[in-house]
């Protein structure tokens, strides 16, 4: 049995499901996922990997039955337990590790923990991973009802720019500010690079009005106030991604069904240092743009 340690939002969390579920098959063993406090989010949104372990974590852990300590306190218990007879050692794997060279590591009776932001942690299962990354019925069909009217527009092109909680995030990671959000001049730049008249935008963000008024001279946009699965569809289903240095849109942009091209920021989170972090954090074919 092997398992990883859940931290992190959506966008995180779906790496790390995606890093255990293909080690799990090249090991030929069982894995489980280890989540403190709240209930896991995957499972509220993605059809996911229907194992032993998932049915005792969605209705026994996370049963909405249950107060929130009591499953805290029940999935502590069980996870002592899993760690004494099962889950023998635990290996940290770091973000600028080279994952080739992190997976000649993995081994079975294990606890994984770390972010694995490349898709090499899970290449060699990537079909399965899309299969499994598929959203639930009942928020497909919210966002069609919703967002239908889009199917009309020529060529939509959706902006993700995350603001308020990169601002002091990051100065653990020393890579040249605690402050990572992107500049604006990233996005202007990309846009200037596409814009034509079919272009139809769409704007996600944290801040979402000031933003509105930084690229008030586009006139065909929708600036977007959706929840979180719904921001993340928005994206899928768009022609064009111009993703931030977030693994929000990384995972929408990756799991977009369509002949799509991404725009990233070159060095991801790494920009200021001009040294990429996380290692092979892009997909080959995405198109990786300075930023200045």
């Amino acid at each position: 049995m092997i398992a990883v340690a859940l931290a992190g939002g959506l966008g995180n969390l779906l790496f790390e499901y995606a890093f255990i579920y293909s080690s799990h098959k090249r090991l030929n063993t069982n894995f489980i996922l280890l989540k403190k406090g709240s209930p896991i989010l995957l499972y509220k949104y993605f059809i996911l990997d229907k194992n032993t372990f998932y049915y005792l974590d969605l209705f026994f852990f996370d049963y909405d039955g249950f107060k929130l300590i009591f499953s805290h306190y029940l999935r502590r218990i069980f996870t002592t337990l899993l760690i004494k007879t099962k889950l023998k050692h635990t290996v940290v794997v770091d973000n600028r590790d080279n994952p080739k060279v992190a997976l000649k590591l993995i081994n079975d009776n294990t606890i994984y923990e770390g972010y694995f932001q490349s898709e090499q942690y899970f290449q060699t299962h990537s079909k399965e991973i899309l299969t499994l990354f598929q959203i639930k019925k009942k928020y497909l069909k919210a966002f069609d009802h919703k967002f239908n009217w889009l199917n009309n527009k020529k060529k939509v092109v959706t902006i993700h720019i995350r603001r308020t909680d990169y601002q002091s995030a990051f100065g653990y990671l020393n890579l040249g500010s605690a402050d990572l959000t992107l500049p604006m001049s990233y996005y202007h730049s990309v846009i200037k690079k596409i814009h034509n008249s079919e272009n139809f935008y769409i704007f996600i963000s944290d801040d979402i009005l000031s933003i509105g008024k930084e690229f008030g001279y586009l006139e065909n946009k929708y600036l977007s106030q959706e929840n979180e699965i719904i921001d993340f569809q928005l994206m899928q289903n768009a022609d064009i991604c111009v993703i931030a240095n977030s693994s929000f849109s990384w995972w929408a942009a990756y799991l977009n069904n369509k002949e799509k091209i991404v725009y990233c920021p070159k060095y991801y989170l790494g920009f200021l240092t001009e040294v990429e972090y996380p290692n092979q954090i892009y997909p080959q074919n995405w198109i990786q743009i300075p930023v200045i």
